[in-house]
């Protein structure tokens, strides 16, 4: 292949990696993004131009004056520095691309593409920027290798061996469309060394002491905003979110039961207390009961509190979860169903964790609306029907009647006089809860196509005429009907199961799998889980096509690379050096156990091993010498490389020294030139060198002897006509 043509697919690879790196994190305009790529494609089909004229530099300047001036007004604008400075670059990177003349413009392009790979990381915190660095990383080390050669070509050759333009023209050309200046060979081995580089690089990064996350930047982006997680909530919002399998969150569970079935958690978001026209809200002076029941307790681990393990009596049935939650617009920290203790010191995206416990039993943390990473407790265990039938029947503490039983606004219309008749003769409050549960698994349909007359009461119309909806309606229809009787529940949302990530070991849920369910006051129980919707409601996504099992692979690829890298700090890098420790370590015990059961084949086994290797050295070097071979060795043997040597020492102290790019034998001819009547004459010692070392055979032990007694004759002989000269000039 071309030089010409290797160095420009190298460029374009470099500039392809960096825009991918760009591209892929979804933060620029889409726009921008396609006239970028068309103008990269377009310029890849233009020659390299020489000589420009000056109204097309000056169209280009003018050009790049103004896009920095539209840049300084997007940032003004719109506050958003880094956006606006890649607009900016994506720019710059297309008027290289137009104008590659020189080596120079080369250089410039090369420093484009690196800015943007510095802000991809800033940009894109993907997979695809790894995968992207890596071949960012070996199309530079052929650029720059490619431009130095080019650099060289254009700075040394043509000026020193060039009279005018046009031959220097002519020179450029012929260099550049040679053939022969770089091949396969040369580009695998840049590769293989490259990626040696980026693997002690990717070492350093693993082992050298880190400051942790919490001094990072935040999260670049928008979060996504998912309905049901503010202070109120519209009927309708969690229909719209069934069908989406974007993720929320990661959900490691390092100590899961083997009898825990992923479909039946519940990761609990924030709870409803207020229903008004087809709205639930939230009110701040909602009360926090009394904790009467161990899953009621939350306790904060960390930063100078207790450690966890001080309380594994406590957390001996807890859960443990490892949430990733993505930037969803929410402080909200989701947990299974109940939580009893937040792990602090795992906090990840807050420079000073904490967290607290809203009045409708919520957690939130100073997250932000960017996501991040945290660690909590859940003691998975419901009280039996019988533990919940042995409670008071209308056992209730005012504050939570106040909030939880009598409404803010009267009840709608019908529900109090259904709910009635439905729980007539049921005085113990479970049995009212399971009277309502079998009315609205009955003639109830699950369905998310509703459509809701202007001015009625959903609920309303839900339970009296439509009798189909989706798990919102299901969950507020029990709310109200219970608290029509008496029974203080309230709406609670939050994702129902999720997809089991085999490949990562790790549960993906999604904004599909949104949910909403009831709760229920017990006395000495405290609040109590009950799901109205029907089983077809609570079905998770389908995850067993091929798509779908191949989103599962890349999106454990993703974890891996957002745990390792983006999220990797010292905490993991202590956990890392000490797993690598307990290996070594137990490897050398292994070694050592075997080499005491049986000392003696140990030591045996050692020697063949030494004897092994020592034979395979002297193979090399035998090979190497071309000995018992057939092959020409690249290096000549000692015994004949001495003599040219001792010829070449010899000729430069007597005034013949070899100039750089000069052959052996055209510093003989020069030497014969300059002393005639030699014997033997330089040009004759030089061809037998020459015979002897490409002859493909074992020299001679004869011939290597003429020729290094010739050698001394010759620098003898050179000697003594050198001290008649120099008599000659005295006299």
């Amino acid at each position: 292949m071309r030089f010409r043509t290797v160095h420009k697919m190298a460029t374009y690879l470099m500039v392809g990696a960096s825009l991918g790196a760009l591209a892929l994190g979804n933060n620029l305009s889409t726009l921008i993004l396609a006239v970028v790529l068309l103008a990269i494609l377009l310029s890849a089909f233009l020659p390299e131009r020489r000589e420009a004229s000056v109204l097309w530099q000056t169209a280009w300047t003018v050009s790049t004056f103004v896009a920095l001036g539209l840049c300084i007004v997007e940032f003004l604008l719109r506050s958003e520095l880094v956006l606006s400075t890649v607009n900016f670059l994506l720019f710059l990177l297309v008027n290289k691309l137009f104008n590659r003349r020189t080596g120079r413009d080369y250089l410039q392009l090369y420093v484009v593409t690196f800015m943007m790979v510095v802000a991809g990381s800033v940009l894109n915190i993907g997979l695809s920027f790894a995968l992207l660095f890596m071949v960012y990383i070996v199309a530079t080390t052929w650029s720059l290798i490619l431009f130095h050669l080019r650099r060289e070509m254009e700075e040394n050759y043509l000026i020193k061996h060039s009279s005018d333009s046009q031959s220097e023209r002519v020179a450029v050309d012929r260099i550049l469309n040679s053939r022969r200046i770089v091949g396969g060979k040369f580009l695998l081995g840049t590769s293989v060394v490259s990626v040696t580089v980026f693997v002690l690089a990717v070492s350093t990064f693993l082992f050298f002491p880190r400051m942790g996350s919490q001094l990072a930047m935040g999260r670049v982006g928008r979060p996504r905003f998912i309905t049901g997680f503010s202070d109120r909530l519209a009927l309708g919002g969690h229909g719209r979110l069934r069908d989406n399998p974007q993720i929320v969150m990661r959900v490691y569970l390092p100590n899961r039961p083997a009898t825990l079935r992923i479909n039946t958690l519940r990761w609990r978001g924030t709870s409803f207390d207020r229903y008004l026209n087809g709205r639930w809200f939230r009110t701040d002076n909602a009360p926090v009961p009394a904790h009467a029941h161990r899953r009621n307790l939350l306790e904060i681990y960390g930063r100078g509190q207790n450690d966890p393990r001080s309380h594994a009596h406590r957390l001996g049935h807890a859960l443990r979860q490892e949430v990733y939650l993505e930037p969803i617009g929410t402080d909200i920290l989701f947990a299974a169903t109940w939580p009893v203790g937040v792990d602090t010191k795992n906090f990840r995206g807050a420079k000073n964790p904490r967290f607290r416990v809203e009045p409708g039993g919520e957690i939130r943390g100073n997250l932000g609306t960017g996501g991040g990473h945290y660690v909590v407790y859940s003691d998975l265990r419901r009280p039996s029907r019988a533990a919940l039938a042995a409670t008071g029947s209308n056992a209730t503490p005012p504050t939570i009647r106040a909030h939880y039983v009598r409404p803010y606004e009267p009840l709608p219309a019908g529900v109090a006089l259904l709910a009635r008749k439905i729980t007539a003769g049921k005085h113990h409050r479970l049995l009212k809860v399971e009277a309502v549960l079998a009315y609205l698994g009955k003639g109830f349909r699950y369905s998310r196509n509703l459509r809701t007359k202007r001015g009625r009461d959903p609920v309303v119309h839900f339970l009296l005429h439509r009798k189909q909806g989706h798990c919102e309606y299901f969950a507020s229809a029990m709310v109200l009907m219970l608290r029509a009787v008496g029974v203080p529940a309230r709406v609670v949302t939050g994702f129902l199961g999720g997809a089991w990530n085999r490949y990562g070991g790790y549960v993906s849920v999604r904004q599909g799998d949104a949910h909403a369910w009831t709760e229920v006051w017990f006395e000495n129980a405290g609040w109590v889980t009950f799901d109205p919707t029907p089983p077809a409601g609570r079905r998770p996504l389908a995850t067993t096509g091929y798509f779908d099992r191949m989103k599962l692979f890349f999106d454990s690829l993703r974890m891996r690379w957002h745990r390792w890298v983006i999220d990797y700090d010292v905490n993991r890098q202590v956990g890392l050096l000490q797993n690598v420790k307990g290996r070594m370590t137990r490897l050398r015990k292994r070694a050592k156990r075997s080499l005491s059961a049986s000392p003696t084949w140990g030591y045996v086994g050692l020697g063949v091993a030494m004897g092994l290797l020592l034979m395979w050295v002297v193979w090399r070097r035998r090979k190497r010498r071309g000995q018992g071979t057939d092959e020409v060795d690249s290096r000549p043997p000692r015994r004949l490389a001495r003599p040219m040597a001792r010829l070449l020492k010899g000729l430069a102290k007597h005034g013949h020294r070899r100039e750089p790019g000069q052959t052996i034998a055209e510093l003989a001819s020069r030497v014969d030139d300059a002393s005639p009547g030699l014997e033997p004459t330089t040009a004759h010692l030089t061809r037998q060198y020459y015979e002897l070392r490409y002859s493909g055979a074992q020299p001679p032990s004869d011939a290597l002897d003429n020729l290094d007694s010739g050698v001394r004759t010759l620098l003898a002989n050179l000697a003594a006509l050198r001290s008649a000269k120099q008599q000659e000039r005295t006299t």
